[in-house]
C-alpha cells in the first residue's frame, strides 16, 4: 500500500492515499501502465517503488526497454556477452517487484540488407540511441523505426499511463527515450497510422529521475513501507555485472522509501493567452 501520496500542483502542498492524487480520474482495474526505460535498470531505480504496489493492486504494468545494454559493461572480458548478461539480469530485478519476463519488452528494430527485400534485426545501440531515436521508418522498411514501434507498442497494450524519463538527465539516451517516448504516447492516442492499431487513450504522462534532477521541483511524491523499499533495492542490486551497483542501492536507502515524480502536461497551443499579451483585450481588424 502506497502510504502517502503527494501532490505539489499549483503551489500546493497536499497529502492524501488516494491514487488520484497521482493518476487523475483512475480507472482501477481498467487501468495499463507503461514504462518506458533507455536501459535494462532505469525504471526500477526511478520508479520501482510505484510499479511495486501497483503490482500490488492487480494493475497490469509493462515495461519497456530500449537499448541493448551493450555499454554497460565494467570488466573488458564481459564486452560480449553483456548484452545477454544484463537481460538475464533483468529478469530477476523485476520479478522482485512483481513484473514477469512477458510484461517487459525489449525493443529490436529491422533493416535492409542489398538490394534485395532482405531484412535484418537491429538493436538500439547503448549510449548511442539519439541518432536513431526520432524515426518513423528507415530505408525500404516501413513503420520499423522508434517512434512507430513506441507508437505500436502503447496502442497494443492500451495503455492508460506512461512513465517515461527525466528528459533533463546528462545521459543521451535519458533525454532521447523522453522526447520519442512522449511524441508516440501522444500520437498513439490519435486517429493516425491506423495499421499501427487503434488509438490507445491518453491519461497521465510522469517523469520520473534516475541520475540528474528534474527541471523545476517534482509535481508528485509517494511514501510507501520500507518492506516495497526492500523489494526495491533486492531488484537492483540483481544487475551484478553492475559494479556501482552497490553505490546506487546505498544512496536509495540513505533517501528512504520514498519517490519523486514530475507531470508532464500535453497542453494546447495557447493562441488567447498570446493575443492579450500583445494586444489585450482589443483585437485588431485590419
Amino acid at each position: 500500500m502506497i502510504k502517502t501520496i503527494v501532490n505539489n500542483l499549483d503551489n500546493g502542498i497536499v497529502n492524501s492515499t488516494d491514487i488520484n492524487l497521482l493518476f487523475q480520474n483512475w480507472k482501477g482495474k481498467d487501468e495499463k501502465i507503461v514504462a518506458v526505460g533507455p536501459h535494462d535498470d532505469d525504471v526500477l531505480i526511478g520508479a520501482g517503488l510505484l510499479l511495486c504496489e501497483l503490482r500490488n493492486l492487480g494493475i497490469d504494468v509493462y515495461v519497456a526497454i530500449i537499448t541493448d545494454g551493450r555499454k554497460g559493461y565494467c570488466k573488458e572480458e564481459q564486452k560480449q556477452e553483456i548484452e545477454s548478461i544484463r537481460k538475464k539480469e533483468t529478469e530477476l530485478a523485476y520479478a522482485s517487484i512483481g513484473i514477469n519476463l512477458d510484461a517487459i519488452e525489449r525493443f529490436v528494430s529491422y533493416t535492409s540488407i542489398g538490394f534485395d527485400d532482405f531484412t535484418e534485426p537491429f538493436n538500439f545501440p547503448d549510449s548511442d540511441l539519439y541518432q536513431h531515436a526520432f524515426k518513423w521508418e528507415t530505408k525500404r522498411c516501413e513503420n520499423n523505426g522508434l517512434v512507430a514501434l513506441l507508437l505500436k507498442y502503447f496502442r497494443e497494450k492500451k495503455a492508460t499511463r506512461f512513465l517515461l524519463p527525466n528528459e533533463n538527465d546528462f545521459h543521451l539516451d535519458h533525454q532521447a527515450t523522453f522526447k520519442a517516448g512522449l511524441y508516440a504516447a501522444i500520437q498513439a492516442s490519435e486517429p493516425i497510422v491506423p495499421d499501427l492499431g487503434k488509438p490507445c487513450s491518453r491519461g497521465t504522462i510522469l517523469r520520473y529521475g534516475v541520475w540528474s534532477p528534474f527541471n523545476g521541483n517534482p509535481t508528485h511524491s509517494i511514501q510507501t513501507s520500507q518492506d516495497t523499499l526492500e523489494r526495491k533495492l533486492k531488484g537492483i542490486l540483481s544487475y551484478k555485472s553492475q559494479e556501482q551497483i552497490e553505490g546506487v542501492t546505498e544512496k536509495i536507502r540513505e533517501g528512504g522509501p520514498f519517490e519523486f515524480f514530475q507531470e508532464y502536461k500535453v497542453e494546447p497551443f495557447p493562441i488567447k493567452e498570446y493575443t492579450k499579451i500583445f494586444f489585450g483585450n482589443k483585437i485588431m481588424v485590419i
